[in-house]
């Protein structure tokens, strides 16, 4: 992830969750999962997209 990015949302509120092995977009948010309550809104976005 860039460091930028971090920096730049370093005052927002927001979690990182780092996917250690890549097991498919449903397993990363299930990994996503304790971070977030069922009413708030969310946004994954791919890592590997540009």
């Amino acid at each position: 992830m860039p460091i930028c990015l971090k920096a730049r949302l370093s005052e927002e509120p927001v979690n990182w969750v780092f996917q250690a092995e890549q097991l498919g977009t449903g397993h990363a948010m299930q990994q996503a999962a304790p971070f977030f309550a069922d009413d708030e809104n969310i946004v994954m976005l791919y890592g590997d997209a540009p």
